[in-house]
C-alpha cells in the first residue's frame, strides 16, 4: 500500500513544482515606471522608444504625434525582492503558495498610463501621468 502512493505523492508534487511559478515571474517582469531623466522635456522620440518600448497607441492632436504607454509603478528592487521571496514560498509550500501569490501579485501592481506629446522636433513637449 505504501509503495503505491508513493508515485502518486511524487507526481502530485513533479505537477505543483511545474505548474508554479506565475507569481515568481509577475513580479520578477516588471516595466518601470520612467518618471524621470528618460521623460525629461526636451528629449528626443528615438531615445524614449528605445528606452519605454513601442508606445500602445501613437496618434497625431493637432499636427503634434502623441504616444501612449501603459506602465507598472512597482519599483524593479522590489519585483525581484518579491520573486526570490515567492520562489521560496513555492518550493516549501510545494506549489500551494500559488493559489495566494498569484492573486495577490496581480492586484499590488499598479499600472499607470503615460502619454507624451511630441513638437515639432520630436521632443517631449508634455507628459500626461494617470494612474488605472
Amino acid at each position: 500500500m505504501r509503495f503505491r502512493k508513493s508515485p502518486l505523492l511524487l507526481g502530485i508534487c513533479a505537477a505543483a513544482v511545474l505548474l508554479s511559478g506565475c507569481s515568481v515571474k509577475m513580479a520578477a517582469n516588471i516595466q518601470q515606471s520612467h518618471q524621470g531623466s528618460t521623460l525629461s522635456f526636451g528629449r528626443d522620440r528615438a531615445y524614449v522608444i528605445s528606452q519605454l518600448g513601442q508606445p500602445i497607441k501613437t496618434e497625431t492632436r493637432n499636427s503634434r504625434i502623441v504616444d501612449t504607454y501603459e506602465l507598472q509603478r512597482n519599483s524593479k528592487g522590489w519585483g525581484y525582492f518579491r520573486a526570490g521571496l515567492y520562489g521560496f514560498l513555492d518550493f516549501f509550500t510545494v506549489g500551494l503558495w500559488e493559489l495566494l501569490g498569484t492573486p495577490m501579485e496581480h492586484f499590488i501592481q499598479t499600472n499607470e498610463q503615460v502619454t507624451i506629446e511630441y513638437d515639432d522636433n520630436n521632443q517631449i513637449y508634455k507628459v500626461h501621468y494617470l494612474e488605472i
